[in-house]
């Protein structure tokens, strides 16, 4: 996650990485432990500890700035309607 200038390491959990997907979408659910805040401004994920895991703003939608990082084993779903 990016914060404060500089990329951090951060591991997200039971997470789908969706890579045909025409945007990525970060789930506030999975999120906890982390507190979120959101406003018309911006966006602010707080660790356990206070301190800010990332943060971003509000253009239309809250961007972070999160780099995915491609699991060297994924899962595989199939969906049917």
């Amino acid at each position: 996650m990016f914060r404060n200038g500089a990329w951090h390491d951060a591991i997200l959990k039971e997470v789908w990485y969706v890579p045909d997907a025409s945007a990525q979408l970060f789930s506030v659910k999975i999120a906890a432990p982390y507190s979120t805040i959101l406003n018309e401004k911006e966006i602010v994920i707080r660790r356990g500890d206070g301190i800010i895991a990332s943060s971003g703003k509000l253009v239309n939608y809250h961007v972070l700035g999160i780099w995915v990082c491609i699991p060297r084993y994924g899962a595989e779903v199939h969906l049917a309607t």
